[in-house]
């Protein structure tokens, strides 16, 4: 009796382990992302940001088995403001050299009269956010693999395996998020230990175009009047035309030169 009681007391541990095994699996093949791309940083070590001194933006990088995971945010408004017209580069080198040649581009460059055109149609009752927000609709994609064309530009949002979110907080924080599976970036196997460059460039910010100064003829309120001795010529600077044009042949200025930074990222 005793032998038989020893017998079945192993079969039920032997049953139980093999439940316990079942389950154990079951949970490591439910295990969430390593993160939620939603434009929260919720799940994010803050101590896992650096800093570019010059532009003051923040961003990290993570990895699990499939994706890369990138976050920043940026305090500053100037430089929100700077990149929503301007736009700015995501840049990834799978080999480590700093090649700007894969890249998303999010806020996407906006033309200069395009840009001059959203200043003015946008009302002045908008928050600082809701600006924004209205001209930073789209993405730019380049250099991925399984793209369709060279480069590839949709909406925000546009269900994709490769993901970007953004939103602000309360205290106007900018946050932004992007999901991108190694696949896309022509990673398959043998990732754990490899070092990768994760860049951003920020894109010149030119002056915006503006209206033409209207003519001034000869004699109007701000002429000036010069004595001239009889028979000579009259000054140089007392020349002109007939019409005045004060920013004639005026072309764009930079306002702020392009800013480019690059991060190590060894996969795990």
């Amino acid at each position: 009796m005793f032998r038989y009681n020893v017998i079945l007391l192993i079969f039920l541990s032997l049953g139980i382990i093999r439940v316990s095994d079942i389950q154990a699996n079951d949970f490591c093949d439910t295990l969430p992302l390593k993160h939620i791309t939603n434009g929260e940083l919720d799940d994010w070590d803050p101590a896992s940001f650096d800093i570019d001194e010059v532009s003051g933006i923040r961003f990290a990088t993570e990895n699990d088995k499939e994706k890369l995971y990138v976050a920043m945010y940026i305090v500053n408004k100037s430089v929100q403001s700077r990149i929503s017209q301007a736009g700015m580069q995501l840049m990834i080198d799978i080999k480590g050299k700093k090649r700007e040649s894969t890249y998303i581009e999010f806020p996407v460059k906006k033309e200069p009269l395009t840009a001059s055109f959203n200043q003015n149609v946008q009302g002045q009752d908008q928050s600082f956010t809701d600006r924004l927000a209205a001209s930073m609709l789209f993405l730019k994609k380049k250099g991925f693999k399984d793209q369709l064309q060279d480069i590839e530009i949709e909406p925000v949002g546009t269900a994709s395996d490769i993901q970007l979110s953004f939103g602000w907080d309360e205290r106007n924080i900018l946050y932004i998020e992007y999901e991108i599976p190694f696949k896309r970036l022509a990673l398959m196997e043998g990732l754990t230990g490899k070092e990768i460059s994760v860049g951003f460039k920020l894109n010149a910010q030119e002056s915006l175009p503006q209206p033409p100064s209207p003519a001034v003829p000869i004699g109007s309120f701000n002429a000036r009047l010069v004595a001239v001795p009889a028979g000579s010529m009259p000054p140089a600077s007392s020349r002109t035309n007939g019409i005045q044009n004060s920013n004639a042949g005026s072309t764009n200025k930079i306002l702020e030169p392009q800013q480019l930074f690059w991060m190590k990222h060894v996969l795990n």
